[in-house]
């Protein structure tokens, strides 16, 4: 319904409709960003964890010991958690294209249902 609480017309709708589509545009388009963001953000975090494997490795410690001590290095947890945003940031993307086109598909069964009632 509008700002008025009356009930809306199929222009009201096939407008709603437009301007629906013009949103998932834009939100398809940044979710490309966003997911460039996100690959960015795991190579580096890939890179940087090796990196200090392999350091943790020369440096002689045991083994069993470097997992627990690559994710405690300053480094590499600044970068964990960058790339944890940049998921978070994606995903939340993902779910508002899905719950746009919920009301995509909510505002087209409006618009059938009061042309099949007339």
């Amino acid at each position: 319904m509008n700002g008025s609480q009356q009930p809306q017309t199929d222009y009201d709708l096939i407008a709603d409709l437009g301007a629906n589509e013009r949103r998932l545009r834009e939100m398809v388009t940044a979710r490309k960003a966003d997911g460039i963001k996100l690959a960015e953000a795991r190579e580096s975090y890939t890179i940087a964890k090796a990196e200090c494997i392999s350091r943790l490795r020369a440096a002689g410690n045991p083994v069993t010991l470097i997992s627990d001590l690559v994710y405690g290095d300053k480094t590499v947890a600044a970068l964990r958690r960058l790339r944890d945003i940049a998921e978070v940031v994606y995903d939340a993307g993902l779910e508002a294209i899905n719950i746009t086109k919920r009301e995509q598909d909510t505002i087209k069964l409006r618009i059938e249902t009061g042309r099949r009632s007339r």
